[in-house]
C-alpha cells in the first residue's frame, strides 16, 4: 500500500478568527470577517484536493467545524471523500486536523500527550 501523505501549515485555518489576531506571518493584516475565513478555508481545500493526499495534517486549524468545511469543499470541488478528526475538543485555538480519505478504514487516532498542549496527534494504519 502506498500512502500520499501531506502536511499542510494553514496559519489560521478558522472560521471565526480570535479578534486578538492580527496579522499573518508575513506581517499582512488579516481581514477579520467570516467571508474572508471562508475563502482562506476554500483556497486550503483547493490546494489539498490538488496534491489528492491519502492523509492530510493540517497545522494551526480552530476547530472541528473549520476541518469539515475544508473536507466539504474538497469534495464538493473534486469529489474526494474524507473522514476528518481533531487535536482537540476546544474551538479557538490552534490545533491539528487530520483528513483521511475514506478508503482507509482500519487506523488509530494515537494522542501524543507529552506534546506541548495537548494539540497534536498521530495515526496508526493497520493492515
Amino acid at each position: 500500500m502506498i500512502l500520499r501523505v501531506l502536511t499542510y501549515n494553514t496559519e489560521w485555518g478558522f472560521i471565526n478568527l480570535p479578534t486578538d489576531i492580527k496579522y499573518d506571518a508575513g506581517g499582512h493584516i488579516i481581514p477579520h470577517s467570516k467571508e474572508a475565513q471562508l475563502t482562506h478555508l476554500r483556497l486550503i481545500a483547493k490546494n489539498i484536493g490538488l496534491a489528492n493526499p491519502s492523509i492530510c495534517f493540517m497545522e494551526e486549524m480552530g476547530s472541528i467545524d473549520a476541518v469539515n468545511y475544508i473536507r466539504d469543499e474538497i469534495n464538493d470541488i473534486y469529489g474526494i471523500k474524507y473522514t476528518t478528526e481533531y487535536s482537540s475538543t476546544e474551538t479557538g485555538f490552534q490545533g491539528v486536523g487530520i483528513l483521511i480519505q475514506n478508503w482507509i478504514t482500519d487506523y488509530n487516532i494515537i494522542e501524543l500527550l507529552d506534546f506541548g498542549y495537548h494539540r497534536a496527534f498521530g495515526i496508526r494504519i493497520n493492515k
